[in-house]
């Protein structure tokens, strides 16, 4: 009888260790929608500025922008409503700064959604994996913005490009005003903020030759997509 009980008694104990194992692993892998609804996100002008072109971008609201794009004001012929408009008052002309790029820096910080289970392929097959969204402006003449997550190694000190995001990858449509596009997809891996830190870094690019030349960023996300891998 004693033998049975101390029987029971162990195999008690090693269910509900296994239990709490099967929990513990649970938990740190399941996802649920919600989790891959918590993105990351930041505005554009929430980004650290490198101090050498502090003075080639401006920020409004959600914004951080390089140049402007042109603004055309119609004669008083053609507008007579326009004819009196104070000088002071009429849209102005902005040329793009004599530096042709600027580099701003967002700190990236563990969210849920970065955690979401991604799908290991064959090469050629479809996957899935992070991602960049950008909310952007590229207009006029030679502009663009190319964005890097970037991750760094603690222990080597070694920085690694994750994702990419160009605006003229693959060339995108004429189009005026802010868009949203999205970079590659990366299956290679996942997030690791207990050995790593990760980064983004965004370069706006501006032609000095013309005026109608202008790049921006209002927000910018890292997302689940589809990849080849």
């Amino acid at each position: 009888m004693r033998l049975s009980k101390n029987y029971f008694l162990n195999f008690r104990i090693i269910t509900i260790a296994s239990c709490f194992v099967f929990c513990a692993l649970n938990s740190a892998q399941a996802q649920t929608p919600e989790d891959n609804n918590k993105i990351w996100t930041a505005i554009g002008s929430d980004g650290t500025v490198d101090e050498a072109d502090i003075s080639k971008v401006f920020f409004d609201r959600s914004v951080v922008q390089m140049g402007r794009p042109l603004v055309i004001v119609n004669s008083p012929a053609a507008n007579p409503a326009k004819a009196n408009v104070p000088a002071a008052q009429k849209p102005a002309i902005i040329l793009p700064q004599q530096s042709q790029s600027a580099v701003i820096r967002y700190n990236v910080t563990p969210v849920d959604g970065l955690f979401a289970p991604t799908k290991r392929t064959q090469p050629g097959s479809n996957g899935f994996g992070p991602q960049l969204k950008l909310r952007y402006l590229a207009e006029g003449s030679s502009a663009q913005v190319a964005a890097k997550l970037i991750e760094v190694d603690l222990t080597t000190g070694v920085e690694t490009e994750r994702l990419l995001f160009n605006s003229n990858n693959p060339p995108a449509a004429a189009a005026k005003g802010y868009q949203v596009k999205d970079g590659l997809a990366d299956c290679g891996g996942s997030f690791d903020f207990i050995r790593k830190a990760y980064y983004i870094e965004v370069t706006l690019t501006v032609s000095s030759l013309v005026v109608n030349s202008a790049a921006g960023i209002q927000m910018i996300k890292i997302v689940t997509g589809i990849c080849l891998s």
